[in-house]
């Protein structure tokens, strides 16, 4: 478990949330995620997220939102958040 602090993160677009507390488990068929933090207007966010780690995007529940997680080697894995198929994120 992370404890994000805004003042260390590198935004560069955007406004950063004030807190969030980052949770990774491994479960039977690859990762899942979960995200509780506070957006740039302490307003709460709740996402749990995850799957295979075979770099095939998934559609992530009641979103636009497309999520692929790679395993890139034994100490990197690579997410890429999609939108229309434009990277948003990785």
């Amino acid at each position: 478990m992370w404890e994000l602090a805004a003042d260390t993160l590198d935004y560069q677009c955007g406004r950063p949330g004030q807190c969030a507390v980052y949770t990774i488990e491994t479960v039977a068929d690859g990762l899942r995620f979960t995200l509780d933090a506070d957006d740039a207007d302490d307003k709460p966010i709740h996402h749990v997220y995850g799957g295979k780690l075979d770099g095939g995007d998934v559609l992530m529940p009641n979103t636009a939102l497309t999520l692929s997680l790679e395993k890139l080697d034994e100490s990197t894995i690579q997410s890429t958040l999609k939108k229309d198929g434009l990277v948003l994120d990785r």
